[in-house]
């Protein structure tokens, strides 16, 4: 159920990022637009970064060596693209401009989500989630004036 919830939000964030590139260039992007735009980009990272924790359980399952050297590698590759990315970025927006490079953006999610969708597999597993527990946290979140608070303001 995680591969399938991570590659959509990949999925959906390629189209996100394509419409922000597309109406960049344009010209037809107002700051509603873009608000409505953010506002859906982080929805959606939000999930996928949810989908993104539960992923390397999902494949490796306990093995702790495997899931050790599994964060060595992420850390390794989070860490380089963290440092040479921005850097990157800049050039590309510098030579291209703004809307390319936002574009390129979509592009290179879009590959992600390509490569996510054929390369992780995860051993077949049965997912705990059901409505009766769903309706219990929610009753148990309203039932709670301090949990109410804290989940909706």
């Amino acid at each position: 159920m995680v591969i399938p919830i991570y590659v959509g939000m990949l999925a959906a964030r390629t189209a996100a990022a394509a419409v922000l590139g597309g109406m960049f260039m344009t010209g037809s992007l107002g700051l509603p637009a873009l608000a409505g735009l953010f506002a859906l980009e982080y929805f959606f990272i939000g999930v996928s970064r949810v989908a993104e924790s539960a992923l390397p359980a999902a494949v490796f399952g306990n093995d702790l060596g495997a899931l050790n050297r599994f964060g060595s590698w992420q850390l390794r590759v989070l860490s380089t693209i963290g440092i040479l990315g921005p850097i990157a970025v800049t050039g590309m927006i510098t030579g291209l401009g703004f809307g390319p490079t936002l574009l390129a953006f979509s592009a290179i999610l879009a590959a992600g989500a390509v490569l996510a969708f054929l390369l992780v597999r995860a051993p077949d597993q049965k997912s705990d989630f059901s409505m009766a527990r769903l309706g219990r946290a929610i009753s148990v979140l309203r039932g709670s004036p301090i949990l109410r608070r804290a989940a909706w303001g």
